[in-house]
């Protein structure tokens, strides 16, 4: 019965892809692709429900199902959700002011679609091979959704998304082919020798000089698709001209994906190198990425890319946070790469709402949304403040946990230096924030009507937040099945 489910939870999305190729965007279509998001995430939570403990493998140990797995297709699911939704607004507008056509709203559709499919494939796979084509055909599809309005400022964005990530990945095919030859050496089966399980039961056997090479590839390779520094610098470009929901997509999930991606590797790391290792590649480029996250958000002009350079931030986070061995702060982790994916969305949502009543992405333009839309400003303020990390949303205890896991872990001045750039970033962004929403307006008074279909999913992403801001220790029992399976013992 699970892997029937986990087969729908792919096929779903997949279905939606080949018939919006097929027949073109249609207004039904739109819808599928939202009823196939609620299908992941139904899949997810069910499947949460039937775990015990142990991985479930299918395929011939090609797909795993455990708790992690269960817990990232919720990630996939529920942003996945809003973002389809507010795509059926997205579009539904786009084509009454004739911006896309009929063409474009085909590839929108259809990559839309094929994008979900291989972050759910990603997830649940067990295999670094599958894993590796996976993550590339998120780079491919998304690379056409970021173009998709088709004028120069997208073309660049899109063409630099390309070849930052395209790098990345060959680096992460380089650490792939790497750890397959390791395994091979000590007589692991040729054809299970780039199974995850496989590689975490065997790799005290594999040998240090390659898989510390195979390893540092694969950080900086993933990394990249995390957002990591030093290869981030695709991340605003391709925020400020991808439609909203995409770039809801891209980093509320794409970034997160990846970065499992990298949780499951560091317990092989911890295994087959010490713990040492690992946790010092996530120390270096999490600070980094903190560090130069803050000083790009410091007088930013434009909220997307605000929003992006706050997603590097987050990234950066939550590496310092996985550089802990503890099933607390792994647990913390979790549930902040759901909150942030959560809270991420009803922001990039919020600023499509924004893009199309003001036709600009400048702070400048925006400001003094409250005296125009008190809904708009409300759902702002409140995925503002959940992104900060403010009680009582649950980003508050997740970093709290990171906080108490660096000092337990004698990581005194690493956090010094973290939490002063994430206070310069929490500045920069709360005053860019308070501008916005209460500045004086350049505009005229005139009230904003909101779009129906970006409205109820912001609804629901903000009655997220706040559910599990105060129920979250609901989930607390399955993330920490979860995060058992990544702590080295």
């Amino acid at each position: 019965m699970n892997s029937v489910i986990l087969y729908v939870s792919v096929a779903a999305p997949l279905i939606c892809a080949l018939l919006i190729a097929t027949f073109g965007w249609r207004l039904l279509f739109g819808w599928m692709q939202v009823l196939a998001s609620l299908v992941i995430l139904v899949s997810g939570i069910v499947l949460a429900f039937g775990i015990s403990g142990s991985a479930t493998y299918y395929l011939g140990g090609l797909i795993r199902l455990d708790a992690v797995s269960a817990w990232m297709l919720i990630v996939v699911g529920s942003v996945s959700l809003l973002a389809s939704w507010a795509s059926v607004g997205y579009l539904t507008a786009e084509d009454e002011h004739g911006v896309l056509n009929f063409s474009q709203r085909r590839t929108y559709g259809s990559l839309f679609s094929i994008f979900v499919t291989a972050m759910t494939c990603v997830v649940i796979a067990n295999n670094l091979g599958i894993i590796w084509v996976a993550i590339e055909a998120t780079t491919i599809s998304t690379a056409f959704l970021v173009g998709i309005k088709g004028d120069s400022k997208a073309i660049e964005a899109a063409w630099k998304y390309v070849i930052i990530c395209s790098f990345g990945i060959s680096l992460a095919l380089l650490g792939t082919l790497l750890i397959y030859f390791g395994a091979v050496s000590v007589n692991v089966p040729s054809s299970e020798a780039l199974n995850l399980s496989v590689l975490a039961h065997d790799a005290s056997r594999l040998p240090v000089p390659i898989t510390s090479l195979a390893m540092a590839a694969m950080i900086l390779g993933f990394g990249a698709k995390a957002g990591l520094v030093p290869f981030h610098t695709w991340l605003p470009d391709a925020h400020g001209q991808a439609p909203a929901p995409v770039s809801a997509l891209m980093s509320g999930v794409l970034l997160s994906v990846a970065f499992s991606v990298l949780l499951r590797l560091k317990s092989i790391s911890d295994a087959a190198l010490g713990m040492s290792f690992f946790k010092n590649g996530l120390l270096i480029l999490g600070l980094l990425s903190i560090i130069v996250a803050a000083l790009l958000m410091m007088g930013q002009r434009d909220y997307k890319r605000l929003l992006a350079y706050s997603s590097i931030e987050n990234m950066g986070l939550l590496s310092l946070g996985a550089t802990g061995n503890s099933k607390l702060v792994v647990e913390a982790v979790l549930l902040q790469i759901l909150v942030h994916g959560i809270g991420k969305a009803v922001l990039f949502i919020s600023a499509g709402q924004l893009h199309q009543l003001t036709s600009s992405t400048l702070v400048e333009r925006v400001t003094g949304i409250s005296r125009r839309s008190v809904w708009l400003a409300s759902f702002i303020a409140i995925g503002m403040v959940t992104i900060v990390g403010l009680p009582p949303f649950a980003m508050f205890g997740t970093e709290v946990t990171i906080v108490h896991s660096m000092i337990s872990s004698h990581l005194v001045i690493p956090l010094i230096v973290a939490a002063i750039f994430l206070l310069l970033a929490f500045g920069s962004f709360s005053h860019i924030g308070v501008t916005m929403l209460f500045g004086e307006s350049p505009l005229d008074g005139t009230s904003w009507v909101l779009s129906v279909h970006f409205v109820l999913p912001l609804v629901l992403g903000i009655g997220a937040l706040f559910g599990l801001g105060f129920f979250g220790e609901m989930v607390i029992p399955f993330l920490h099945i979860s995060a058992s399976s990544l702590v080295s013992p």
